[in-house]
C-alpha cells in the first residue's frame, strides 16, 4: 500500500506543472483547446477516482481539537516536521496537522483582499515578486493547499528547482490529508477544506475542471456542479466548509461587540 502511495503521488507531482501549462496553452491557443481539454479531463478524473478509492479518515472535530488545546507541543512538533520533511507524515498525521490549524490562534478563514493581491501578483510578469508574496504568505497560512502550490509552481516558473519540489511535496502531503476525508460524491462524504481557495485547488488546478454552478447548504456544505471539459461531461462535487463558516461566524460576533462596545 505504501508504494502505492509513493508511486502515486510522484506521478501527481509530476502531472500538476504539466497540466498548468496545459491550462495555459489552451488559454493562448484557442484552436488547440478541444484535444488539450479532453486531455486534462482524462487525467482530472483520474485523481479523482484513485483518491476516492483510498482509505478514508473519520475526521472527529472534537477530537482534532482535544490533540491541538491538550497537545500543543505535539502539534507544534508535526508542523516542524511538515516544513522540514513533508514526506515522514503519513495520511493521519497530514489530516490531523491539516484540521488541528483551524484550532489554533493563527486560523483565520480567506482574507478576499489578500487573496486578490496574492492572484494579481501571480499573473504579474515579475514571477519574483510574486514567489516573495506567497512564500510571505504560506508562512502565515502554512497548510493552505492552494498557497503552497501556488508557491511551488513560482518557484518553477523562476528555475528554483529545490524551492519547486519543496512547496510541491508540502502541497501533495497536504492533498493526502483533506483528500482522506471523504470521496466528494455526497454531502455525507464531502471533502472538508479549512479555505475556499483550497477547493478551487482541488476541483481548477488539481484536476482541470471548472466549476458552472455552486450551491450552499446547511451552511456548511458547497454542491459544486463541475464540466469535467469532456464532451459536456459533469459531475457534482461536495465540500464541507464547516470549520471555516465557524470561524467567519466568530469573527463577525466578536466585530459586532466591539462595535457595542465603543458606542
Amino acid at each position: 500500500m505504501r508504494f502505492f502511495s509513493l508511486a502515486f503521488y510522484t506521478v501527481l507531482f509530476l502531472l500538476l506543472p504539466l497540466m498548468a501549462n496545459a491550462q495555459e496553452t489552451v488559454e493562448s491557443a484557442p484552436q488547440v483547446t478541444d484535444s488539450i481539454q479532453k486531455m486534462i479531463a482524462k487525467r482530472g478524473k483520474y485523481i479523482l477516482e484513485t483518491f476516492a478509492s483510498r482509505k478514508k479518515i473519520d475526521i472527529d472535530y472534537q477530537k482534532v481539537e482535544e490533540y491541538v488545546t491538550q497537545n500543543a507541543e505535539g502539534y507544534k512538533q508535526l508542523m516542524n516536521r511538515f516544513w522540514e520533511n513533508p514526506d515522514s507524515l503519513n495520511e493521519e498525521e497530514a489530516a490531523m496537522l491539516y484540521y488541528g490549524y483551524a484550532f489554533t490562534k493563527d486560523y483565520t478563514p480567506e482574507n478576499i483582499d489578500l487573496n486578490v493581491k496574492l492572484l494579481e501578483a501571480f499573473n504579474d510578469k515579475d514571477p519574483a515578486n510574486a514567489f516573495t508574496a506567497y512564500k510571505k504568505e504560506s508562512k502565515r497560512t502554512p497548510v493552505s493547499l492552494s498557497l503552497l502550490m501556488n508557491t511551488s509552481l513560482l518557484a518553477g516558473k523562476m528555475g528554483m528547482g529545490e524551492s519547486k519540489k519543496k512547496y510541491m511535496h508540502m502541497a501533495m502531503k497536504m492533498l493526502s490529508g483533506i483528500m482522506a476525508s471523504g470521496t466528494g460524491y455526497s454531502k455525507e462524504k464531502a471533502i472538508k477544506v479549512l479555505y475556499i481557495a483550497d477547493e478551487y485547488a482541488i476541483f481548477r488546478d488539481l484536476m482541470g475542471m471548472s466549476m458552472t454552478r455552486q450551491e450552499f447548504y446547511e451552511n456548511r456544505y458547497d454542491r459544486m456542479t463541475l464540466d469535467t471539459g469532456n464532451d459536456g461531461e459533469s459531475i457534482i462535487l461536495w465540500f464541507d466548509t464547516y470549520l471555516n463558516h465557524q470561524k467567519l461566524m466568530q469573527n463577525n460576533a466578536k466585530n459586532r461587540k466591539q462595535k457595542k462596545n465603543k458606542k
